[in-house]
């Protein structure tokens, strides 16, 4: 006697095994999207946090220059127009008029840069359209702020950066730095 067919299931049919490897595969896919996603994001936010490290090391540089302003000489005036400022800073060791350093702080190629003694430039900050500078004539509550400032003998009480960014060209940024002060 014949013994008849008898259908016993052992293993996976090859349709089952097709399926598995298409979930797989789109799971693994997925996945690595994922990764791929949370690197780009992770490198953005690096770039902004070194961007934003950049500028501020810029702002910091600057008020450190400024509250060091040695008071103006005859022929080296403090002189602040409403997109430059030009200024001597003293240098630590020395005291005599040879040890001056020269700042000149203007906007070039979208730059906020400071020129010290015509040969060295350092970045304040990048991404800057256009610098409007704002004066502080004295303490008090009656005070004037002016868009020019030159004299030989004193120096401002404060400036007032004033910043308009390339994008968005409608955000200001303004920083206020006291000038000839060491706190």
């Amino acid at each position: 006697m014949k013994r008849a067919f008898r259908f016993t299931r052992r293993g996976f049919s090859l349709f089952e095994l097709l399926i598995a490897l298409m979930i797989g595969s789109l799971v693994l896919t997925l996945a690595l999207r994922l990764v791929s996603a949370l690197t780009v994001a992770a490198r953005q936010v690096e770039r902004a946090g070194q961007l934003a490290m950049q500028q501020a090391n810029g702002i910091r540089w600057l008020q450190m220059h400024l509250r060091a302003a040695s008071v103006p000489v005859k022929d080296r005036p403090f002189v602040g127009t409403p997109r430059t400022v030009a200024f001597d800073v003293a240098a630590a060791k020395r005291r005599s008029p040879q040890s001056r350093r020269r700042v000149v702080v203007m906007v070039e190629h979208d730059t906020l840069s400071a020129l010290v003694d015509g040969e060295r430039r350092v970045v304040i900050r990048r991404n800057v359209r256009d610098l409007a500078v704002d004066y502080l004539v004295s303490r008090g509550l009656s005070s004037l702020w002016l868009s020019e400032w030159s004299s030989d003998r004193g120096l401002p009480v404060a400036l007032r950066f004033r910043m308009r960014n390339v994008a968005p060209a409608t955000t200001i940024d303004t920083v206020l730095v006291t000038v000839g002060v060491t706190l």
